[in-house]
Protein backbone atom coordinates (compact mmCIF):
# COMPACT_ATOMS: atom_id res chain seq x y z
CA UNK A 1 0.00 0.00 0.00
CA UNK A 2 2.61 2.36 0.69
CA UNK A 3 4.27 2.04 -2.48
CA UNK A 4 1.29 2.56 -4.80
CA UNK A 5 0.51 5.90 -2.33
CA UNK A 6 3.89 7.16 -3.09
CA UNK A 7 3.37 6.28 -6.69
CA UNK A 8 0.36 8.15 -6.42
CA UNK A 9 1.51 11.55 -4.93
CA UNK A 10 4.39 11.21 -8.07
CA UNK A 11 1.47 10.88 -10.63
CA UNK A 12 -0.80 13.89 -8.98
CA UNK A 13 2.10 16.23 -8.58
CA UNK A 14 3.10 15.17 -12.30
CA UNK A 15 -0.67 15.93 -13.52
CA UNK A 16 -0.27 19.62 -11.35
CA UNK A 17 2.44 20.13 -13.21
CA UNK A 18 1.97 19.07 -16.78
CA UNK A 19 -2.12 20.78 -17.09
CA UNK A 20 -0.47 24.19 -15.45
CA UNK A 21 2.05 24.59 -18.46
CA UNK A 22 0.19 23.04 -21.15
CA UNK A 23 -2.08 25.28 -23.31
CA UNK A 24 -5.85 24.01 -22.97
CA UNK A 25 -7.31 26.86 -22.72
CA UNK A 26 -10.35 26.78 -25.65
CA UNK A 27 -11.81 23.61 -24.40
CA UNK A 28 -11.29 23.83 -20.47
CA UNK A 29 -12.84 27.14 -20.30
CA UNK A 30 -16.12 25.64 -22.21
CA UNK A 31 -15.90 22.85 -19.47
CA UNK A 32 -15.51 25.17 -16.54
CA UNK A 33 -17.70 27.54 -17.34
CA UNK A 34 -20.53 24.62 -16.85
CA UNK A 35 -19.33 24.47 -13.56
CA UNK A 36 -19.30 28.31 -12.35
CA UNK A 37 -23.04 28.17 -11.91
CA UNK A 38 -22.72 24.87 -9.34
CA UNK A 39 -19.91 26.97 -8.13
CA UNK A 40 -21.90 30.11 -7.28
CA UNK A 41 -24.86 27.86 -6.13
CA UNK A 42 -22.99 26.16 -3.46
CA UNK A 43 -20.60 28.92 -2.53
CA UNK A 44 -17.76 26.63 -3.21
CA UNK A 45 -14.94 26.49 -5.92
CA UNK A 46 -15.22 22.68 -7.42
CA UNK A 47 -11.30 22.33 -8.30
CA UNK A 48 -12.58 18.68 -9.59
CA UNK A 49 -14.47 20.02 -12.38
CA UNK A 50 -10.88 22.14 -13.45
CA UNK A 51 -9.13 18.75 -12.91
CA UNK A 52 -11.98 16.56 -14.91
CA UNK A 53 -11.89 19.75 -17.83
CA UNK A 54 -8.49 19.40 -17.90
CA UNK A 55 -8.36 15.61 -18.30
CA UNK A 56 -11.08 15.68 -20.74
CA UNK A 57 -9.54 18.43 -22.83
CA UNK A 58 -6.07 16.47 -22.99
CA UNK A 59 -7.69 13.30 -23.96
CA UNK A 60 -10.02 14.42 -26.77
CA UNK A 61 -7.15 16.15 -28.15
CA UNK A 62 -5.62 12.99 -29.21
CA UNK A 63 -8.62 11.13 -29.56
CA UNK A 64 -7.86 8.71 -27.05
CA UNK A 65 -10.15 5.58 -26.76
CA UNK A 66 -11.31 6.74 -23.37
CA UNK A 67 -14.31 7.23 -21.61
CA UNK A 68 -14.92 9.99 -18.73
CA UNK A 69 -16.65 9.41 -15.14
CA UNK A 70 -16.81 12.36 -12.97
CA UNK A 71 -17.08 11.75 -9.17
CA UNK A 72 -18.13 8.28 -9.44
CA UNK A 73 -20.21 6.44 -6.74
CA UNK A 74 -18.03 3.24 -5.80
CA UNK A 75 -20.99 1.33 -4.72
CA UNK A 76 -24.75 1.12 -4.30
CA UNK A 77 -25.09 1.02 -0.47
CA UNK A 78 -22.90 2.58 2.30
CA UNK A 79 -19.77 1.57 3.38
CA UNK A 80 -19.64 -0.88 6.42
CA UNK A 81 -17.30 -2.71 8.48
CA UNK A 82 -18.75 -6.27 9.47
CA UNK A 83 -17.12 -5.97 12.47
CA UNK A 84 -15.03 -3.63 15.25
CA UNK A 85 -12.99 -3.87 18.22
CA UNK A 86 -11.21 -0.59 19.75
CA UNK A 87 -9.15 -1.36 22.57
CA UNK A 88 -9.72 0.55 25.41
CA UNK A 89 -6.57 0.93 26.57
CA UNK A 90 -3.39 1.17 24.08
CA UNK A 91 -0.51 -1.06 26.04
CA UNK A 92 -3.08 -3.99 27.11
CA UNK A 93 -2.31 -7.23 25.85
CA UNK A 94 -5.19 -9.85 25.12
CA UNK A 95 -4.21 -13.56 25.60
CA UNK A 96 -6.66 -15.40 23.57
CA UNK A 97 -5.66 -16.94 19.88
CA UNK A 98 -7.33 -14.21 18.47
CA UNK A 99 -7.47 -11.11 20.77
CA UNK A 100 -3.19 -11.76 21.01
CA UNK A 101 -2.66 -10.31 17.58
CA UNK A 102 -5.29 -7.19 18.47
CA UNK A 103 -3.70 -3.67 17.78
CA UNK A 104 -5.62 -0.50 19.26
CA UNK A 105 -8.21 -0.95 16.49
CA UNK A 106 -9.22 -4.04 15.07
CA UNK A 107 -11.53 -4.61 11.97
CA UNK A 108 -13.06 -7.43 10.81
CA UNK A 109 -14.45 -9.13 7.74
CA UNK A 110 -16.89 -12.11 7.69
CA UNK A 111 -17.27 -14.40 5.28
CA UNK A 112 -20.54 -16.51 5.31
CA UNK A 113 -20.41 -20.27 4.51
CA UNK A 114 -21.90 -19.52 1.23
CA UNK A 115 -19.72 -16.46 0.16
CA UNK A 116 -15.79 -16.71 -1.31
CA UNK A 117 -12.93 -15.16 -0.37
CA UNK A 118 -11.37 -13.52 -3.42
CA UNK A 119 -8.31 -11.05 -4.05
CA UNK A 120 -10.93 -8.34 -4.74
CA UNK A 121 -12.46 -8.92 -1.31
CA UNK A 122 -9.34 -8.81 0.02
CA UNK A 123 -8.25 -5.42 -1.32
CA UNK A 124 -11.78 -4.29 -0.78
CA UNK A 125 -11.05 -4.70 2.93
CA UNK A 126 -7.95 -3.28 2.89
CA UNK A 127 -9.93 -0.46 1.85
CA UNK A 128 -12.28 -0.21 4.85
CA UNK A 129 -9.52 0.18 7.24
CA UNK A 130 -7.29 2.40 5.12
CA UNK A 131 -10.81 4.45 4.82
CA UNK A 132 -11.09 4.05 8.67
CA UNK A 133 -7.94 5.43 9.02
CA UNK A 134 -8.60 8.42 6.78
CA UNK A 135 -11.28 9.84 8.85
CA UNK A 136 -8.91 11.18 12.10
CA UNK A 137 -10.00 14.19 13.39
CA UNK A 138 -5.98 14.96 13.36
CA UNK A 139 -3.81 13.71 11.49
CA UNK A 140 -1.97 10.33 11.83
CA UNK A 141 -3.89 10.09 15.16
CA UNK A 142 -4.19 6.34 14.21
CA UNK A 143 -0.80 5.33 12.71
CA UNK A 144 -1.83 2.44 10.27
CA UNK A 145 0.31 0.38 12.17
CA UNK A 146 -2.20 0.42 15.62
CA UNK A 147 -4.70 -1.20 12.72
CA UNK A 148 -5.50 -4.77 12.43
CA UNK A 149 -7.86 -6.60 9.68
CA UNK A 150 -8.90 -10.16 10.23
CA UNK A 151 -11.18 -12.56 7.76
CA UNK A 152 -13.51 -14.47 9.54
CA UNK A 153 -14.30 -17.81 7.31
CA UNK A 154 -15.85 -21.06 7.54
CA UNK A 155 -12.80 -22.54 5.29
CA UNK A 156 -9.35 -22.02 4.32
CA UNK A 157 -8.95 -19.65 1.52
CA UNK A 158 -6.15 -21.56 -0.09
CA UNK A 159 -6.94 -20.08 -3.66
CA UNK A 160 -6.31 -16.22 -2.40
CA UNK A 161 -3.03 -17.65 0.08
CA UNK A 162 -1.87 -18.78 -3.49
CA UNK A 163 -2.14 -16.35 -5.18
CA UNK A 164 -0.55 -13.91 -1.94
CA UNK A 165 2.19 -15.95 -2.12
CA UNK A 166 3.07 -15.08 -5.50
CA UNK A 167 2.09 -11.51 -5.54
CA UNK A 168 4.55 -11.41 -2.95
CA UNK A 169 2.74 -11.37 0.24
CA UNK A 170 4.59 -12.76 3.39
CA UNK A 171 1.86 -14.85 4.58
CA UNK A 172 2.35 -16.33 8.53
CA UNK A 173 0.38 -19.23 9.03
CA UNK A 174 -0.65 -20.64 12.33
Amino acid sequence: IKNHLRHFNFLLSSFVNYFTTKNLTKGLESVIKEAEPIAEETGRTRFHYGFYAAMKVEYDLVKAPVTYEQEKELGEEPIRLDFLIIKKEKNVKLNDPIGKFFKRVNLFEYKSPEDGLTIDDFYKAQGYGLIYKGFDKKVNELPIEEITLTFVRHSYPRDLIKLLKITGFNIIET
